[in-house]
C-alpha cells in the first residue's frame, strides 16, 4: 500500500469513531428526554429520583457505559459522561 491510500485510511478511522461516539451522544440525549418524560409523567419527587434512576432498564441507561444516569440534585438535572479520553457531559433539566 502505499502512503496516500493509508493515510485515507486511517483518516477514515478516526472520522468513523467520532462519528460512533456522536451516535452514542445523541442516542443518549434522547434516553435522558425519556427519562425526564417518566419521572415527570409519573411524579417522581427529588429524593427519589435516584431510586428511579437505578431501576431504570438497560435501553434507558448511559449508552458508553451501561451505568444508570445520574442525578445532580443542586441543579434538578439528570446526565451521563462519555468514556475515552475527550469527556462529554449531557444533561437535562427537570
Amino acid at each position: 500500500m502505499n502512503t496516500v491510500w493509508i493515510r485515507v485510511l486511517l483518516g477514515g478511522q478516526a472520522k468513523t469513531g467520532n462519528m460512533l461516539q456522536q451516535m452514542h451522544l445523541r442516542d443518549g440525549q434522547l434516553r435522558l428526554l425519556t427519562l425526564r418524560l417518566d419521572i415527570l409523567h409519573l411524579g417522581v419527587q427529588d429524593g427519589g429520583i435516584d431510586a428511579f434512576l437505578e431501576s431504570s432498564e438497560k435501553g434507558l441507561r448511559n449508552p458508553f457505559t451501561g451505568n444508570p444516569m445520574k442525578w445532580e440534585p443542586a441543579k434538578r438535572a439528570i446526565y451521563f459522561q462519555s468514556s475515552g479520553e475527550e469527556i462529554i457531559t449531557r444533561e437535562v433539566r427537570l
